[in-house]
Parts: structure tokens; C-alpha cells; sequence
């Protein structure tokens, strides 16, 4: 463990590469086998006063890493053998989706896993509540313009929303439910 302590402690920054703080809980066979809490779970460049220590009750947003999920439970779908990992998506969501300067290339749920898809998050990281998928996606500027789909890597959001949408649409269940049944359920 305390080769595990100072390993952590040398990610504790706050600024460039380290991080503000972390919590870390590892369990091996159903227990807990190691705990430690560093850093801070708020920092002030104001007031260094304001800095609030990270505690076991401190809570953190899910942001991207609700997307390790979503792969999860995409990937089961594709285990069953619902989803064709190198098929074009347009056959799950029920209109093409294309790359408009790429009209002929497929994009392909391993290029939206991978980030690859050529799908960028601009001029938004979500689809607007009043929108639809097929509509943001075929009016959207969202798209790169000078990078085919499967050509290079280039982070975006976007791309687990459409494997949401097709999860949704494969296996015939509102996305939070098929999630919570088949991915958080059995991890208790």
C-alpha cells in the first residue's frame, strides 16, 4: 500500500496533468481492501481557504464515465449478436447517417466506440432537448471536414449518443433501464 499512497500522491496537483484530488476504493473478492481519499474535492485560485479536503463523502459528477457503461452494455448487445460491431449504424437507427463531406463512407458502432466516427462535438456536446437524433445528425455542423470517418481519433460525446439511441432501439428498452438492468444490476 504504500507504493500505491506515493503512486497517488504524485497525480495530486490540481493543475496541468495532476488532479485536484482523488478517491480511490479497491475490493478484492467482495471486500475492501484498500481506501485512501487525497487532494481536494474544491479548490479556490481566489481564496486557498476555500479548499475543501476530499473525503469518502465527497461526490463526484459522472461525466465520461458514464460512457464505460454504455460501451458495456452496447457490447453485450453485440455479444448476443443484436449489433454488428463493423456494420453501418444507419441500419440500427432507421435513416443514414453520413458524414455529409464522406457521403459514400459507412460509419460503423466500432468507429462511435473508438471515437473515430468523424463525428466532433460542435456546435454542441449533446443533442438540444427540442431536437431529435436524425434531425441534429443530418442538420447538425457536428461533423469534421477534412478527416474520412475511421481515419483518425477525435473525442466527442456524440458519438455515445447515438450508441444509446441504437441500444435503445435493439433491444426494444429505454436506455436508463436496459443500462440499470443488464450493466448495474449485476455489478450490485
Amino acid at each position: 500500500t504504500q507504493k500505491l499512497d506515493a503512486a497517488l500522491a504524485n497525480m495530486i496537483g490540481g493543475y496541468g496533468e495532476k488532479a485536484p484530488g482523488l478517491a480511490v476504493i479497491v475490493y478484492k473478492d467482495g471486500r475492501e481492501v484498500y481506501r485512501n481519499m487525497m487532494g481536494n474535492r474544491f479548490l479556490s485560485p481566489r481564496n486557498k481557504n476555500w479548499n475543501l479536503p476530499m473525503t469518502s463523502e465527497s461526490r463526484f459528477r459522472v461525466a465520461s464515465i458514464s460512457q464505460i457503461f454504455t460501451a458495456t452494455g452496447y457490447l453485450q448487445l453485440a455479444e448476443e449478436g443484436k449489433i454488428n460491431l463493423d456494420e453501418d449504424v444507419s441500419r440500427y437507427l432507421g435513416f443514414t447517417l453520413r458524414n455529409p463531406n464522406y457521403p459514400h463512407k459507412i460509419i460503423t458502432s466500432r468507429m462511435l466506440l473508438s471515437h473515430t466516427s468523424s463525428i466532433r462535438d460542435y456546435p454542441t456536446a449533446y443533442v438540444p432537448f427540442k431536437s431529435n437524433v436524425r434531425s441534429f445528425f443530418t442538420s447538425s455542423d457536428c461533423w469534421t471536414k477534412n478527416k474520412a470517418p475511421g481515419s483518425y481519433f477525435s473525442y466527442s460525446n456524440l458519438n455515445f449518443i447515438l450508441l444509446a439511441t441504437i441500444a435503445e432501439k435493439v433491444s426494444g428498452q429505454r436506455f436508463d433501464k436496459y443500462i440499470t438492468k443488464n450493466v448495474l444490476k449485476p455489478l450490485d
